[in-house]
Order: C-alpha cells, then sequence, then structure tokens
C-alpha cells in the first residue's frame, strides 16, 4: 500500500511537469510550448481543427477550452491511458524517478484476486477503462476475431455469474454482449444478472455484426411470443435505478406494440 503523504508528493511533482510528462505519454500532441513552462495542442479527447487544450506546469493542470476536459497529471493518465488511480500513481513515479516506500497490507480472509474470477482481466481492464466499454464473449471465435482487429476490451467468459459483473463494473457501465455459445435460457439469465448491476446492455450477434440495444436486438431476432415477453420483463425489474427502469419500459412497450403477435 502506497502511504498518502507519497501519493501527495507523487501527484505534486507530476503537476509541477505535466507539461513533459503528456508530452511523453501523448507523443502525437506535439504540444508547442513557451519557455518548457505552458504550451498548447489539438486536444486528445475530441476532434477539433484549433488548439484549445493548455497544458501549465505552473498552475499544475491542463484543460481544454473546446470540450471542458481538465484535470491533473494523474487525471490525464486516467483519461488517455485508461490507468486506474493507483496504476497511475505508480507510472508517475516510474516515470519522475521515484522510488515508493510501500507499507505491508493485510488482506481480506476471503480476498479472491481479480484474475480467478476472469482470467485476463488484467491485460484488458487498462484498454476497458479507456474506450469505455467492455465487450463480452462467450465463443472463442468472436474474441478472437475482435482481438484480430485490434479490439483491446475483449472478454472471454466461459460462464458469466454475479461476480464477474461486479468486477467489470468497476471499469465501465456499458457492455456489449455476443451471446453466441449461449442457448437461449442462459442468454436471458446473462441479460437479467447485467441488469441488476444497473449496467448499459447492447448486443451483437456475432464479430461482424453491429451492437443494438438490447430489446433491439431481441425484437429482431426473436419472435415475439408471450414468453419472451415474459423474460424481457423479467429483465426490465431486474434494473435498480427507477428511472432507468421506466425509460427501459417505455423503450420495451413501444418495440413491443410495433411487433404484436
Amino acid at each position: 500500500m502506497i502511504p498518502q503523504e507519497q501519493i501527495n508528493e507523487i501527484r505534486k511533482t507530476a503537476s509541477d511537469n505535466i507539461v513533459s510528462i503528456i508530452n511523453h505519454y501523448g507523443p502525437d500532441l506535439k504540444i508547442s510550448t513557451h519557455r518548457g513552462t505552458k504550451g498548447k495542442s489539438l486536444c486528445p479527447f475530441h476532434d477539433e481543427k484549433t488548439p484549445s487544450f493548455h497544458v501549465n506546469n505552473t498552475k499544475g493542470i491542463y484543460k481544454c477550452f473546446g470540450c471542458g476536459e481538465g484535470g491533473d497529471a494523474v487525471d490525464f493518465l486516467i483519461k488517455y491511458e485508461g490507468y486506474g488511480f493507483i496504476e497511475a500513481i505508480r507510472e508517475l513515479a516510474q516515470y519522475l524517478n521515484i522510488i515508493i516506500k510501500e507499507k505491508a497490507r493485510l488482506q481480506p480472509r476471503k480476498y479472491v484476486p481479480p484474475r480467478k474470477f476472469i482470467k485476463d482481466i488484467d491485460q484488458v481492464k487498462k484498454w476497458i477503462r479507456k474506450n469505455g466499454k467492455a465487450q463480452l464473449c462467450f465463443s472463442k471465435i468472436d474474441a478472437n476475431e475482435l482481438r484480430k482487429r485490434g479490439e483491446n476490451d475483449v472478454v472471454y467468459l466461459k460462464s458469466y455469474r454475479p461476480p464477474q459483473v461486479k468486477l467489470l463494473d468497476r471499469y465501465t457501465d456499458d457492455f456489449i454482449i455476443y451471446p453466441r455459445g449461449l442457448n437461449r435460457r442462459k442468454f436471458f439469465i446473462a441479460l437479467k444478472i447485467t441488469a441488476e448491476e444497473d449496467i448499459n446492455i447492447s448486443i451483437a450477434k456475432h464479430a461482424d455484426d453491429q451492437s443494438a440495444h438490447w430489446v433491439d436486438f431481441i425484437t429482431n431476432n426473436y419472435t415475439l411470443t408471450n414468453e419472451i415477453r415474459k423474460r424481457c420483463l423479467r429483465i426490465l425489474s431486474a434494473f435498480n435505478n427507477p428511472i432507468k427502469r421506466e425509460v427501459e419500459q417505455q423503450y420495451f412497450s413501444k418495440k413491443w406494440n410495433r411487433n404484436p403477435q
């Protein structure tokens, strides 16, 4: 565990050198500097033709006056590289040649490492954070195809249970599910489990298919029998957020009425 005083030291030193840090981690930004203490470039967080992304060592911050993104060096690594907070602190310490003096940390007796829930989570969590979504595959065919295309936020799951959803929810609340490999019953159970964690769900039939809202996917790929409708209502009832549940309910009702059986 990193002592709080050292976290503060790393964060302060990084803020004092934020221009060089952002130039190092975002070489394509080509920040034009004034005496090495401040500079500007095109913003890496939105498309623009006129530079509105400003960096200032004296203030220790970056700020885009186009899209509003801003913060210190830690915030930049979290947003730009997809690091978690402690990962960003460690990365900056290494860049600044600061040796971290860690305190021993007692793990809870029932602590289970994340990789026990999802085998490759350590390799993909950075990309999930950075891309703002997780692509969940139940077929190695889909997972391999997506990875060949350079998709780095792909997670292959042999099974799908609440602990895995809770783990992924640490990094994003937006899931794209590729259901190939699940039978119908397990598919609807997976959607219900996801809805219980208040995740935004979209579905793609396979790696070559565009993702769609889960209701759109079901109405386009299933005959809307009363049984399917009941399964959908179970998913809707699982949403914990009452506003979101109401919005989804209205969306479902409109789709169902357009496709009467």
